[in-house]
């Protein structure tokens, strides 16, 4: 929507610098900024491929803080 001129969006600072689309600006927020907290979810109890399992050790090594690793068993 922003590139097509009818919207605005809040993306995340990784996205702006790997993804930069022409025509459209980026406005950091002034401070104080605001956080969020992430987290990755998945259910033990469910097969997990190798490269599922590869992107959930991958993600959490990439973060230099320590994230949450919640394991949800579906009822």
């Amino acid at each position: 929507m922003v590139a097509a001129e009818i919207g605005i969006s809040i993306v995340p600072q990784m996205m702006v610098k790997h993804q930069a689309i022409p025509g459209c600006v980026s406005l950091p927020f002034a401070p104080p900024v605001p956080e969020r907290e992430l987290n990755l979810l998945y259910n033990p109890l469910r097969f997990q491929s190798k490269a599922a399992a590869a992107f959930r050790q991958e993600t959490a090594a990439a973060f230099s803080s320590p994230i949450t690793l919640i394991a949800h068993n579906a009822n």
